[in-house]
């Protein structure tokens, strides 16, 4: 049973599968509208594991709470250096106010294999520019 799985795997392996991801605000949304299309990145990675890293990116939206993750989809990102990538298509209401940005994460439910519950978690550092397919009226 999923309760017995659970019972062997040690806490700290669960708490890091279940860790929330790193909301990184890119834009406040000024007009009620839509997001609707495949977002585009332009992105650094530097540091961590080197060409070991392996991210989760999508978007996520705040909308007085917490960030959620759009549509639940990420994309998984492996590497370091410039990346120039497709995120996942999103369709998702916007009204004035919510929050748009990146969700990272280092390890994702969506893509469980062995080797990313035992790779260490290394600071990543991240820049670019990440492009928003929004449409207003």
């Amino acid at each position: 049973s999923l309760d017995d799985i659970l019972n062997l795997i040690p806490a700290e392996v669960i708490n890091k599968t279940l860790a929330a991801g790193q909301f990184i605000p890119l834009i406040t949304v000024d007009k009620d509208g839509l997001l609707a299309g495949i977002p585009t990145a332009n992105l650094l990675l530097e540091g961590g594991n080197g060409d070991g890293n392996l991210l989760y990116v999508g978007l996520g939206k705040r909308r007085g709470g917490d960030a959620a993750l759009v549509n639940d989809q990420v994309r998984p990102v492996r590497g370091i250096g410039a990346k120039q990538l497709e995120l996942v298509g999103v369709n998702e209401d916007l009204q004035v106010g919510d929050e748009l940005g990146l969700m990272v994460y280092g390890i994702h439910p969506y893509y469980l294999y062995p080797a990313g519950l035992v790779q260490p978690p290394l600071p990543v550092s991240m820049n670019g520019t990440v492009q928003l397919p929004i449409h207003t009226q």
